[in-house]
């Protein structure tokens, strides 16, 4: 197997795998439940679900073309893996912020969907996509550690469910 089919396999099982955890996790949660409030004011299980959604719809969008914000890696650049980890303290984007009032079976319908954009687009993207990149405020990605990134931030998100679930 190329080293561009192997990785991208990878990428895939290891996003699968995050994905499917995350969506189990998700339907075990009471409908009740998944509206409780967040400690501190923060996401419910249902608005975090719904967040992971709406950040793997970007990333599908970003791998496939479809949100232009990649653009060829600058000369000399190699990947950073200190790049892809976000510190706690950053506040997402704006446009990734889910909606008020999202219930649990809204976010579980949008997630599954989401699912299948982002393993399609990683499927799909040829060897010279993946070396663009694309810069965002914690550092310069490229395409490869945007695609890993899914199941990373779907991680993220699982343990963060996991604590909501002790407190409920």
């Amino acid at each position: 197997m190329a080293p561009h089919d192997l990785r991208i396999a990878e990428i895939l099982e290891g996003t699968s795998a995050a994905e499917s955890r995350f969506r189990d996790a998700v339907r075990g949660i009471s409908d009740s439940a998944a509206l409780l409030p967040g400690q501190g004011g923060g996401w419910n299980a249902a608005e975090i679900a719904m967040h992971v959604a709406i950040t793997n719809e970007w990333i599908a969008g970003v791998l496939s073309g479809e949100i232009q914000s990649a653009q060829p890696a600058p000369a000399g650049f190699r990947e950073n893996w200190d790049a892809i980890v976000i510190p706690d303290t950053m506040k997402t984007f704006p446009s990734l912020v889910p909606p008020g009032g999202v219930t649990r079976q809204q976010a579980l319908n949008h997630l599954t969907l989401s699912d299948e954009s982002v393993q399609t687009a990683i499927r799909d993207m040829s060897e010279a996509r993946a070396q663009y990149v694309v810069i965002l405020p914690f550092g310069t990605l490229s395409l490869y550690q945007v695609a890993e990134f899914a199941g990373m931030h779907t991680n993220r998100h699982m343990m963060q469910l996991e604590r909501l679930q002790v407190t409920v």
